[in-house]
C-alpha cells in the first residue's frame, strides 16, 4: 500500500512539474514503466500521462498515432496533431500498416504512443512496431473511452471531421 501511495504521489509530482518550469526527470516512470507492460514489452501509458507528453512538455518528443477507423474519427474527431493509420477494418488487419507508419514515422527511436478506442488494437499496432524495430513504442492504456473519462478537455481540443 505505502508503495502504490509513492507512486501515485510521484505521478501526481509530473503533472504538477509544468508549474515547475517542465523540468521532468522520466527516470521517476521507469520502474512503473516496466511493470506496466505488454508480454510483449510495451509500456502502457494512461490518459494523464499521455496528455502530459504530448501536450504539456516543453518539447514535442512524443508522435501520438490514431489506428481508429475513418468512421470512429467521424463520429469522436482527432487529436491534434497526431496521424491516423487505421489498424483493422472489419478484422481484416491493414497489411501495409508498417510501411505506411515508415512513410509517417520514418525514424525507429522516434517515441511514438498508439492509441484506438479500447486500447486492444493500439497494442496490436505497437507490438508490431516493436516487431518491426521501432524501438520506443507506448500503448495508450484504454484508448479513447480512458480519454473520454479521464480527460474530458483534452477531447473537447479535438479536431471534428463531420
Amino acid at each position: 500500500m505505502l508503495m502504490h501511495g509513492l507512486l501515485a504521489l510521484s505521478i501526481s509530482m509530473i503533472f504538477d512539474n509544468d508549474k515547475l518550469g517542465g523540468l521532468v526527470d522520466w527516470s521517476i516512470l521507469d520502474g512503473l514503466r516496466e511493470k506496466h507492460q505488454s508480454e510483449a514489452g510495451v509500456p502502457f501509458l494512461d490518459a494523464k500521462e499521455a496528455y502530459w507528453v504530448l501536450n504539456v512538455q516543453n518539447e514535442r518528443k512524443f508522435i501520438l498515432v490514431d489506428v481508429r477507423t475513418d468512421g470512429e474519427l467521424l463520429l469522436s474527431g482527432t487529436p491534434k496533431g497526431s496521424v491516423n493509420i487505421v489498424w483493422a477494418v472489419r478484422g481484416e488487419e491493414n497489411v501495409n500498416f508498417i510501411n505506411e507508419l515508415a512513410s509517417l514515422v520514418p525514424s525507429k527511436s522516434q517515441n511514438i504512443i498508439f492509441m484506438c478506442r479500447s486500447g486492444v488494437r493500439s497494442m496490436c499496432a505497437a507490438e508490431a512496431a516493436l516487431g518491426a524495430g521501432y524501438e520506443n513504442v507506448y500503448n495508450l492504456n484504454g484508448g479513447f473511452n480512458a480519454i473520454s473519462v479521464t480527460t474530458p478537455d483534452w477531447v473537447d481540443e479535438w479536431e471534428l471531421h463531420g
